[in-house]
């Protein structure tokens, strides 16, 4: 899961949420299609990433990023029903 550490969160953390707008929604899409194979401590970081673009002008980068929020706010530690994000970890 490098090359999401090192190509897709880059892109994502640029300051112009609406420059590139498919390029954007291709790595929201893939944090999305992803987020299973993403390391459990690395979550927060992804969130803060991804929730930035719910305030995009661009509808599939509102939605992708609406969806992707929503599927890591729900992923659950392995084994388990409790989710690995949580009021105490999220500030």
């Amino acid at each position: 899961m490098n090359y999401i550490k090192e190509l897709v969160i880059p892109e994502l953390q640029e300051a112009e949420l609406d420059n590139l707008p498919m390029l954007k929604a291709t790595c929201l899409r893939m944090v999305l299609c992803f987020r299973n194979q993403l390391p459990d401590q690395d979550l927060i970081n992804y969130l803060d990433v991804c929730h930035r673009f719910i305030d995009s002008d661009q509808k599939v980068n509102h939605s992708y990023a609406g969806h992707c929020v929503e599927k890591l706010l729900l992923k659950c530690k392995k084994g388990t029903k409790e989710p690995i994000l949580n009021k105490s970890n999220i500030s």
